[in-house]
């Protein structure tokens, strides 16, 4: 399943309900968990192989050069493969 976070309120959530296989995709303001300097970005160190940062929402934050070296950046284009990877999807 693909997780897509919106918010980081929700994020604690969609960790809670995550299975082995699963990504998780950082977009709007959760995008801020991707900066190792923020508070929440602890909760993402024992999924980092499975999380995605929508880059587009990233760089109009301002915060591209404060994220991860760990999180991997996608396009609109990753972020469509990457849904068509999974059969379901849910947004947080």
């Amino acid at each position: 399943m693909l997780h897509i976070v919106k918010s980081l309120n929700k994020l604690d959530l969609a960790l809670q309900y995550r299975l082995n296989g699963d990504d998780i995709l950082l977009v709007e303001s959760a995008t801020y968990a991707g900066n190792p300097k923020y508070y929440r970005h602890a909760l993402l160190k024992r999924v980092l192989d499975n999380v995605f940062l929508l880059e587009e929402d990233v760089i109009a934050r301002g915060i591209l050069n404060l994220i991860s070296d760990h999180i991997s950046l996608i396009s609109f284009d990753d972020f469509v493969e990457l849904t068509a990877k999974h059969a379901q999807s849910i947004s947080w």
